[in-house]
Protein backbone atom coordinates (compact mmCIF):
# COMPACT_ATOMS: atom_id res chain seq x y z
CA UNK A 1 0.00 0.00 0.00
CA UNK A 2 1.74 3.69 -1.05
CA UNK A 3 0.95 6.37 1.41
CA UNK A 4 0.27 9.74 1.00
CA UNK A 5 4.11 10.56 2.31
CA UNK A 6 5.16 8.09 -0.07
CA UNK A 7 3.43 9.71 -3.25
CA UNK A 8 4.29 13.05 -2.15
CA UNK A 9 8.42 12.01 -1.64
CA UNK A 10 8.25 10.59 -5.31
CA UNK A 11 6.61 13.41 -5.99
CA UNK A 12 9.55 15.34 -4.99
CA UNK A 13 11.98 13.12 -6.47
CA UNK A 14 10.40 13.70 -9.69
CA UNK A 15 11.06 16.98 -10.10
CA UNK A 16 13.72 17.79 -7.88
CA UNK A 17 16.45 15.20 -8.74
CA UNK A 18 19.66 16.40 -9.91
CA UNK A 19 17.61 19.55 -10.67
CA UNK A 20 19.82 21.72 -8.08
CA UNK A 21 18.67 24.88 -10.58
CA UNK A 22 15.37 24.29 -9.69
CA UNK A 23 16.23 24.70 -5.37
CA UNK A 24 18.70 27.74 -5.79
CA UNK A 25 16.09 29.16 -7.95
CA UNK A 26 13.70 29.14 -5.20
CA UNK A 27 16.00 30.07 -2.51
CA UNK A 28 16.58 33.24 -4.57
CA UNK A 29 12.64 33.61 -5.14
CA UNK A 30 12.00 33.85 -1.59
CA UNK A 31 14.93 35.30 -0.39
CA UNK A 32 13.75 38.32 -2.85
CA UNK A 33 17.40 37.72 -4.56
CA UNK A 34 17.14 38.69 -8.54
CA UNK A 35 15.08 35.65 -10.69
CA UNK A 36 15.71 35.61 -14.51
CA UNK A 37 12.48 36.13 -16.58
CA UNK A 38 13.07 32.41 -17.89
CA UNK A 39 13.19 30.80 -14.51
CA UNK A 40 10.12 32.74 -12.89
CA UNK A 41 8.34 30.68 -15.91
CA UNK A 42 9.98 27.70 -14.67
CA UNK A 43 8.58 28.29 -11.38
CA UNK A 44 5.02 28.67 -12.54
CA UNK A 45 5.04 25.88 -14.86
CA UNK A 46 6.76 23.78 -12.22
CA UNK A 47 4.52 24.66 -9.53
CA UNK A 48 1.21 24.45 -11.49
CA UNK A 49 0.64 20.86 -9.88
CA UNK A 50 -0.77 21.91 -6.58
CA UNK A 51 -0.40 18.37 -4.82
CA UNK A 52 3.77 18.96 -5.34
CA UNK A 53 2.93 23.03 -3.73
CA UNK A 54 1.81 21.11 -1.02
CA UNK A 55 4.94 18.59 -0.57
CA UNK A 56 6.82 21.28 -1.19
CA UNK A 57 4.85 23.56 1.93
CA UNK A 58 4.74 20.71 4.45
CA UNK A 59 8.69 20.34 3.83
CA UNK A 60 8.76 24.04 5.22
CA UNK A 61 5.36 24.46 6.98
CA UNK A 62 3.97 21.36 8.84
CA UNK A 63 0.75 22.22 9.88
CA UNK A 64 -1.41 20.09 12.60
CA UNK A 65 -3.58 17.78 10.70
CA UNK A 66 -0.50 17.17 7.97
CA UNK A 67 0.12 13.16 7.30
CA UNK A 68 4.06 13.63 7.91
CA UNK A 69 6.77 11.36 9.11
CA UNK A 70 7.21 10.28 12.06
CA UNK A 71 9.91 12.41 14.26
CA UNK A 72 9.54 15.19 11.39
CA UNK A 73 6.71 17.43 12.83
CA UNK A 74 7.67 20.91 11.83
CA UNK A 75 5.30 22.82 13.73
CA UNK A 76 6.87 26.38 14.59
CA UNK A 77 5.62 26.80 18.31
CA UNK A 78 6.24 23.64 19.15
CA UNK A 79 9.90 24.01 19.09
CA UNK A 80 9.45 26.24 21.93
CA UNK A 81 10.02 24.44 25.46
CA UNK A 82 8.18 25.40 28.16
CA UNK A 83 11.43 26.37 30.27
CA UNK A 84 12.23 29.40 27.81
CA UNK A 85 9.25 31.06 28.60
CA UNK A 86 7.43 30.17 32.09
CA UNK A 87 8.84 32.55 34.59
CA UNK A 88 10.82 34.85 32.27
CA UNK A 89 10.08 38.31 31.50
CA UNK A 90 8.46 40.26 28.90
CA UNK A 91 11.31 41.12 26.59
CA UNK A 92 12.80 37.37 26.73
CA UNK A 93 9.45 35.99 26.22
CA UNK A 94 9.17 39.00 23.29
CA UNK A 95 12.47 37.72 21.85
CA UNK A 96 11.33 34.06 21.40
CA UNK A 97 7.42 34.71 20.46
CA UNK A 98 7.74 37.81 17.99
CA UNK A 99 10.02 36.13 15.51
CA UNK A 100 8.29 32.92 15.14
CA UNK A 101 5.18 34.97 14.71
CA UNK A 102 7.18 36.90 12.01
CA UNK A 103 8.70 34.25 10.31
CA UNK A 104 5.58 31.99 9.85
CA UNK A 105 4.16 35.27 7.69
CA UNK A 106 7.13 35.34 6.07
CA UNK A 107 7.12 31.95 5.04
CA UNK A 108 3.79 31.91 3.73
CA UNK A 109 4.76 34.75 1.68
CA UNK A 110 7.86 33.05 0.15
CA UNK A 111 5.42 29.94 -0.56
CA UNK A 112 2.76 31.70 -2.47
CA UNK A 113 5.86 32.93 -4.66
CA UNK A 114 5.91 29.46 -6.13
CA UNK A 115 2.11 30.24 -7.99
CA UNK A 116 2.61 34.03 -8.52
CA UNK A 117 6.74 34.59 -8.39
CA UNK A 118 6.24 38.13 -9.05
CA UNK A 119 3.79 38.54 -5.93
CA UNK A 120 4.62 40.18 -2.87
CA UNK A 121 8.17 39.23 -1.82
CA UNK A 122 9.61 38.96 1.89
CA UNK A 123 12.09 42.14 2.71
CA UNK A 124 15.20 40.77 4.43
CA UNK A 125 16.90 43.84 4.72
CA UNK A 126 17.90 44.42 8.27
CA UNK A 127 19.66 47.80 9.64
CA UNK A 128 20.89 48.09 13.18
CA UNK A 129 19.76 51.67 13.48
CA UNK A 130 15.63 50.71 12.86
CA UNK A 131 13.77 51.10 15.89
CA UNK A 132 14.08 47.85 17.22
CA UNK A 133 15.88 47.74 20.69
CA UNK A 134 14.84 43.84 21.23
CA UNK A 135 16.13 43.00 17.70
CA UNK A 136 12.83 41.47 16.81
CA UNK A 137 13.66 41.98 12.89
CA UNK A 138 16.66 40.31 13.04
CA UNK A 139 15.99 37.29 14.54
CA UNK A 140 12.80 36.91 12.48
CA UNK A 141 14.67 37.52 9.24
CA UNK A 142 17.61 34.73 10.65
CA UNK A 143 14.88 32.09 11.62
CA UNK A 144 13.12 32.79 8.07
CA UNK A 145 16.42 32.83 6.58
CA UNK A 146 17.22 28.64 8.32
CA UNK A 147 14.16 27.61 7.50
CA UNK A 148 14.02 28.41 4.07
CA UNK A 149 17.88 26.50 3.80
CA UNK A 150 16.41 23.60 6.15
CA UNK A 151 13.41 23.24 4.02
CA UNK A 152 15.08 23.16 1.07
CA UNK A 153 17.57 20.85 2.04
CA UNK A 154 15.15 18.14 3.32
CA UNK A 155 13.37 18.07 -0.51
CA UNK A 156 16.83 17.62 -1.99
CA UNK A 157 17.30 15.12 0.63
CA UNK A 158 14.10 13.19 -0.36
CA UNK A 159 14.49 13.99 -3.94
CA UNK A 160 18.50 12.24 -3.84
CA UNK A 161 16.69 8.92 -1.64
CA UNK A 162 16.74 5.81 -3.49
CA UNK A 163 13.57 4.58 -4.63
CA UNK A 164 13.14 1.09 -3.26
CA UNK A 165 11.12 -1.26 -4.82
CA UNK A 166 8.38 -3.40 -3.33
CA UNK A 167 10.48 -6.40 -2.51
CA UNK A 168 13.34 -4.24 -0.95
CA UNK A 169 10.58 -2.36 1.23
CA UNK A 170 8.99 -5.61 2.36
CA UNK A 171 12.82 -7.04 3.37
CA UNK A 172 13.39 -3.99 4.81
CA UNK A 173 10.33 -3.62 6.97
CA UNK A 174 10.48 -7.78 7.41
CA UNK A 175 14.16 -6.78 9.06
CA UNK A 176 13.13 -3.71 11.17
CA UNK A 177 10.20 -5.41 12.60
CA UNK A 178 12.59 -8.61 13.79
CA UNK A 179 14.74 -6.28 15.71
Amino acid sequence: MTTKIEIENELLRNTFKGNDHLLKTMRSLFFGFHVKPEDKILIKTTFTNEALREAVRKKFYAKPGDEVEIGQIADFWIGIPDDKIVGMDYNTISQIIEPRKNFIKMTGIALALLEKPDGKKVDLVYSPEEDDELRIGLLSRNKFMNVIEAGLNMIKMVAEMKNLSPDEKEKLTNKNSSK
